[in-house]
């Protein structure tokens, strides 16, 4: 049997509040191309209600003081890259498997749906390496009927922030 990932919504989750304008300068370790890239992990967790709204307002609220997350690395040639505060978000994607997590052995290896349908790579004006974090919460069939668990996909950068 095939199994399908199908995209429902995506865009930016913004804080919940104002952040800090302006910019911030990376750790050493974030100084160096070669140390910067997105790190995936997959979340399966049990849920209530509409998980996706909860995720959404949880991540407006966490990312008040954690802003520097919403933001972007940006390198001009000739200068150390830097990430410029400017509230964007955090990409957010919304998608339904037709399938259990049981189809899929509970996304054991090997692997039945492709990663790149399971995390939330997109065609971003921003290249994914300068974006500090993407989230794409699974609905799955089993969640149809009422079963507690959903699955969470995240990119997020591996380097430090200095906010000094």
């Amino acid at each position: 049997m095939t199994f399908t990932v199908t995209k429902t919504s995506e865009g930016y989750v913004r804080p919940a509040e104002p952040t800090p304008p302006g910019s911030l300068t990376l750790d050493w370790i974030g100084l160096y191309l070669t140390h910067r890239g997105l790190v995936d992990s997959l979340h399966i967790y049990k849920h209530g209600q509409n998980p996706a709204e909860v995720i959404c307002v949880a991540l407006a609220r966490a990312l008040v003081p954690y802003y520097p997350i919403v933001d972007r690395i940006v390198q001009m040639e000739g200068c150390e890259p830097w990430i410029e505060c400017t509230g964007e978000g955090v990409w957010f994607v919304a998608a339904f498997a037709n399938c259990s997590l049981a189809d899929v052995n509970y996304l054991e290896r090997p692997m039945m749906l492709e990663q790149n349908d399971i995390l939330p790579y997109t065609e971003l004006e921003t290249s994914p390496a300068n974006t500090l974090m993407m989230i794409q919460w699974l609905s799955t069939a089993e969640t149809l009927k009422l079963q507690q668990y959903t699955v969470v996909g995240v990119l997020s950068q591996s380097q430090a922030v200095n906010p000094f």
